[in-house]
């Protein structure tokens, strides 16, 4: 299966790659304080994460920050996943 766990995959969701779940680590504590008060002030919360395989081209990188600009200016916070290098 494409999941590591069985879960069901709902027909108009297309998976592509696999999916490992790790033992999950405890959030830094900053980041469990900032959504902590996203969730005390009712503010929605984006999560983004490309993966550790996408690379970002000028053009791909410009315009995704573009889309979580406007995001951000319509009041969403914005929780971004980057590797490190």
């Amino acid at each position: 299966p494409p999941l590591s766990l069985p879960v069901p995959v709902p027909s108009k969701v297309q998976v592509v790659g696999t999916m490992e779940l790790s033992k999950p680590r405890a959030l830094p504590l900053q980041m469990a304080e900032w959504l902590e008060a996203a969730q005390s002030a009712s503010e929605a919360v984006v999560y983004v994460s490309m993966g550790t395989k996408y690379e970002f081209t000028n053009s791909s990188g410009k315009n995704l920050l573009g889309m979580l600009q406007r995001l951000q200016t319509s009041g969403l916070r914005i929780l971004w996943s980057l590797r490190p290098q």
